[in-house]
C-alpha cells in the first residue's frame, strides 16, 4: 500500500470516528433533555452508563468531558430530588473522572468551574462541610469566571455559587440574579445550543426560583411562562412549580386587600 493511500485512509477513519462522536453526542444530549424534562433519573443514568462504555471503549477525551457534564446534571437533578444518596454516589465518580480531566488540561476554565462545582454538590450532601469547603469553592468559581467569563458553564457556577452559598459564607440570592441573566441570554442569542439544552431550562428555573426566595413573584412565574412557552411537556414545572408561585400571588394579593 502506498504511503499516501495509508494517509487516505487514516483521514478516512479518523473522519468517520469523529462524525460517530458527533451523532452520538447529539443523541446523549437529547436524551439528557428528555430525562430532565421527565424528571426521570433512571434514563438520565442509563445515558450516563452508555457513555461511560464509549469512554472506556475509546479513551477520548471529548467523551470524557461528555461524561462529567452528564454526571454533573444528574449530581443536581438528584440533589434538587433530595436523593442525597444517589447524587453522592455519582459525585465520586464524577470526581475521579474530573481528576484526569483536570490532569490533561489544569487550567482550562470549564474544569475549574466544575470543580467548584461539585464542591458546592459536597456541601449540599453534607452542609457541615461547607465549613471547610466554601472558601475553597468560592475561590474556584472566581478563578475560572476571571479566565473566562463568557463560559456557560462558568458563568452557572458563578450564579449558583453566590445563589446557594449561605450568606454567613458571603452569598447572595440578590447578587446571583444578574448572572443568571447573563446566562440566559446566551442561550437564546444562540450562542449555545438551546434547543435539547437542559441547561438553558434549568437556568431559568433556578431564576424563577431565586426570585420566589426574594419575593419576587410576579418576576418568578413570569419565568416559569416562559419555561412553559418553550416546553409545555415539563409537567413539574406546569403543574407543579408555576401554580405554586401563582398561589403566592394572589396570597399577596389577599393580605394586601386587607
Amino acid at each position: 500500500m502506498t504511503k499516501q493511500r495509508k494517509i487516505g485512509l487514516l483521514f478516512i477513519t479518523l473522519l468517520l470516528t469523529n462524525l460517530v462522536v458527533g451523532q452520538d453526542t447529539s443523541r446523549s444530549d437529547k436524551k439528557i433533555y428528555t430525562a430532565y424534562a421527565r424528571g426521570d433519573l433512571q434514563l438520565w443514568n442509563e445515558v450516563i452508563i452508555d457513555i461511560e462504555e464509549s469512554w472506556n471503549n475509546s479513551c477520548d477525551f471529548k467523551i470524557l468531558e461528555e461524561l462529567v457534564m452528564a454526571q454533573y446534571g444528574y449530581v443536581a437533578f438528584c440533589l434538587k430530588e433530595d436523593n442525597k444518596k444517589e447524587g453522592g454516589r455519582v459525585l465520586h465518580s464524577a470526581n475521579e473522572n474530573l481528576v484526569i480531566l483536570l490532569t490533561d488540561s489544569p487550567e482550562k476554565p470549564d474544569y475549574i468551574a466544575l470543580k467548584a462545582a461539585f464542591l458546592g454538590f459536597e456541601m449540599g450532601i453534607n452542609p457541615i462541610k461547607s465549613l471547610y469547603l466554601a472558601s475553597r469553592a468560592k475561590e474556584l468559581t472566581n478563578k475560572a469566571y476571571s479566565l473566562d467569563n463568557n463560559s456557560a458553564l462558568c458563568i452557572s457556577v458563578k450564579a449558583n455559587q453566590q445563589n446557594f452559598t449561605p450568606g454567613i459564607f458571603g452569598g447572595s440570592t440578590e447578587a446571583s440574579i444578574p448572572y443568571y441573566k447573563m446566562l440566559i441570554r446566551k442561550f437564546e442569542s444562540g450562542e449555545e445550543n438551546k434547543a435539547s439544552e437542559w441547561r438553558y431550562i434549568n437556568s431559568l428555573v433556578i431564576l424563577a426560583q431565586a426570585y420566589e426566595k426574594l419575593g419576587m413573584y410576579q418576576e418568578a412565574c413570569s419565568t416559569y411562562e416562559v419555561i412553559i412557552a418553550q416546553d409545555p411537556g415539563i409537567s413539574w414545572v406546569k403543574n407543579g412549580l408555576y401554580p405554586n408561585c401563582l398561589e403566592q400571588i394572589n396570597k399577596s394579593n389577599n393580605i394586601s386587600s386587607f
